[in-house]
């Protein structure tokens, strides 16, 4: 697995005893590298489906918006 940019919104989630609240088990939900393909994949699908059929735009859909997510995070770790 490539490097996923860790936790996109992480917390600590809560469990209640009697009403009082009891830290639980740190919550990592999506990592970073997926959050950024959720945010590339609409764009993608409209300009895609300009040039293809709409089930030929779904099918590249995906892969494109990983490649965004990795260029993302490239750029990301160069500062690191």
């Amino acid at each position: 697995m490539k490097d996923d940019g860790g936790a996109a919104f992480p917390g600590v989630e809560y469990t209640y005893y009697n009403g009082v609240p009891q830290v639980g088990a740190d919550h990592v939900g999506m990592s970073l590298r997926d959050w950024f393909a959720g945010q590339a994949g609409p764009l993608l699908l409209v300009e895609l489906f300009k040039n293809n059929t709409f089930t030929e735009a779904l099918e590249k859909v995906g892969e494109h918006s990983y490649q965004y997510a990795n260029a993302m995070l490239a750029e990301r770790n160069k500062g690191e």
